[in-house]
């Protein structure tokens, strides 16, 4: 049996980070592949998402650090429900290893944004970019890996060019990325595959809990990241003219939402809820609005209707190049834009999802024979 180890932020209390490692290990265990997911803490993004992690306090401006005080409680108790996810469906073990181990015969190296720069100082994650020992033979192999937020400048340019020499196979998830590292991957192939979450078959997630947040109760979901808030207000008229609740999941604590659901009593900001709520949510809610990228892809897979808004700040585009590989661009929304209330024709998405899993699964099987 072969035996694969992952890297990637499986750690970070964040809906997305927490599912696509599972679809990925789950993917490769049906390949016939014995997977650990290696435990190996990004600290930059390990400290973004943990309550207690005080250096924050110390970078932020005193407001700032004022909420993370506050909401501390709230923050602990959905660390907590993300944690007991992780053991349950991820990693039983806790805790990190100091180095990745070198019994591997294959490294999958991704999804999400691990090829970006960290910190202050914008330094690269010298794991992720392939930097560490493996025994002879082994295999590197990048999966779906993203780097929106990376500026390739002439440095980062010649850091990548030296770093893409460590991998055997390279695969990234968004289109305008594989066109970028192209000319740094001197010959080798960057081919543009699925992210974990779209690769698995939609069966895999009947193995994980799901819990419905608002039983008995149509609702609308608003899964709110970035500075979508601004958005609560269409989408609640939204939701009232369908005769609907709305429900509101958000990465961090957004305090206007919280007096907006304190005055409207259809409305229910649940602030602490885990992943079982949160898919629980996707296969309940009339309809889904979001500007995530994995909120968008779950609302995909349940069939929702679905409306990704653009918040035009430079980080709409994995959404976006996803919806217009699927045919549906038109589920793109702006605030100053209306709501349409065309159906969204899944036979068709299906169609054009199932090549993209298809030739996603067909890069893993090479990767694999390797």
């Amino acid at each position: 049996m072969k035996k694969v180890g992952i890297l990637t932020t499986y750690f970070a209390a964040n809906y997305g980070a927490m599912l696509q490692p599972f679809a990925l290990k789950r993917v490769l265990e049906q390949e016939g592949c014995e997977v650990e997911m290696i435990r190996y803490e990004q600290k930059d993004i390990s400290h973004s998402y943990n309550p207690f992690y005080w250096g924050r306090f110390f970078q932020s401006n005193l407001s700032a650090a004022l909420a993370a005080v506050l909401f501390l409680p709230w923050a602990w108790t959905k660390e907590k429900r993300f944690r007991q996810f992780c053991r349950r469906y991820i990693n039983p073990t806790p805790g990190f290893v100091d180095q990745v181990p070198a019994d591997k015969d294959y490294y999958f190296i991704g999804s999400d944004q691990l090829w970006r720069t960290f910190g202050r100082d914008e330094h690269f994650d010298e794991v992720y970019m392939g930097y560490f020992q493996v025994k002879e033979g082994a295999k590197k192999i990048s999966y779906a890996v993203s780097g929106e937020h990376l500026t390739l400048n002439a440095e980062n340019q010649e850091y990548l060019r030296k770093a893409f020499r460590n991998f055997d196979l390279i695969s990234v998830r968004e289109e305008s990325r594989a066109h970028d590292f192209a000319p740094l991957a001197e010959g080798k192939q960057i081919e543009v595959v699925l992210d974990p979450t779209l690769l698995a078959e939609p069966v895999l997630y009947q193995e994980l809990e799901s819990r419905n947040p608002l039983p008995n109760t149509p609702f609308v979901l608003f899964y709110c990241v970035r500075r979508s808030q601004h958005f609560v207000h269409k989408i609640y008229a939204y939701a009232r003219e369908h005769q609907c609740h709305l429900l509101i999941f958000s990465e961090g604590f957004k305090p206007s939402l919280i007096r907006f659901a304190a005055t409207h009593a259809d409305v229910h900001y649940q602030m602490t809820a885990g992943e079982e709520s949160f898919l629980g949510a996707m296969k309940n809610a009339y309809a889904v609005f979001t500007p995530s990228f994995h909120g968008t892809a779950f609302a995909i897979i349940n069939h929702k209707r679905l409306y990704a808004l653009l918040l035009d700040d430079g980080h709409d585009h994995r959404p976006q190049e996803l919806l217009q590989n699927l045919g549906m661009a038109d589920r793109l929304l702006r605030l100053d834009t209306p709501i349409g209330n065309a159906d969204i024709q899944y036979e068709a998405v299906e169609a054009k999802l199932g090549a993209l899993r298809k030739h996603s699964k067909d890069f893993i099987q090479r990767a694999l024979s390797l």
